[in-house]
């Protein structure tokens, strides 16, 4: 029997449809323009030997990447679509995977290098994978509604760091990075101090690790590591930027 056939002796679908895709996407996007060559600044001199002669010099001030690519993105999606109660009735659900490779962003390089600019490079990987669903009531006639209503919980966790490193820290406050990339862990993950509570005496504040200056009423952390003390080693992960 035809799948058409068996799905209206079902007698419950108004409309039924599957459907599946799949591709990959390059992206040029980048906050500034990808630099086509080499910059060397010749406006430089410096005095040397005992005579104290003037040399003049050269350095390189910023680079470019021969074998920089597009950031790319593959991604696959499974849904479906019903229609029920005469079609007044709507459901969409569609499954995603999406995995973003060679990002491109501007990595750190020794000052040494003479630089004046971070290298522009293909780095880490990025998957993205929920579903999106949809629910839709509408009516006709003398009086016509659309009311609709969707759900698309979402999944972010980075697969690859690249560039042999193992973490990535951004957005500094004070010195501290407010976020960190990990792999197994959403891309700029929250990255600070467990609160423990508030203190509520000078009693209080005397007998806990503490940063120096709190009164009764300021935030205490938790010493994750039980030294005594509050440090930079007493950081973890606090939650994910991107809403679940």
């Amino acid at each position: 029997m035809p799948a058409e056939d068996f799905a209206e002796q079902l007698n419950i679908f108004d409309r039924l449809k599957f459907r599946a895709g799949y591709g990959v996407l390059g992206n040029q996007n980048f906050p500034n323009p990808y630099p086509t060559s080499a910059v060397i600044n010749s406006g430089l001199y410096a005095v040397f030997g005992t005579a104290e002669d003037i040399n003049q010099g050269a350095t390189q001030t910023s680079l470019t990447n021969p074998n920089l690519v597009w950031e790319a993105t593959r991604q696959m999606d499974i849904g479906m679509e019903a229609g029920f109660l005469n079609d007044r009735l709507g459901i969409e659900i569609d499954w995603y995977r999406r995995h973003t490779f060679d990002i491109i962003a501007a990595v750190p390089i020794p000052g040494y290098v003479g630089s004046a600019g971070d290298p522009i490079v293909n780095t880490a990987e990025v998957l993205n994978k929920g579903f999106d669903i949809m629910v839709n009531w509408r009516q006709s006639g003398t009086f016509s509604y659309n009311i609709s209503a969707n759900f698309s919980p979402v999944r972010n966790e980075v697969l690859n760091i690249g560039l042999g490193k193992t973490e990535i820290f951004d957005a500094f406050i004070n010195g501290e990075p407010a976020t960190r990339s990990v792999v197994g862990l959403p891309l700029g993950a929250f990255y600070g101090y467990r609160v423990a509570g508030i203190f509520q005496s000078a009693e209080e504040i005397a007998a806990s690790p503490k940063f120096g200056n709190e009164v009764p009423g300021d935030i205490r952390f938790a010493d994750l590591n039980g030294d005594g003390k509050l440090n930079a080693e007493d950081r973890e992960y606090l939650g994910s930027p991107i809403p679940t």
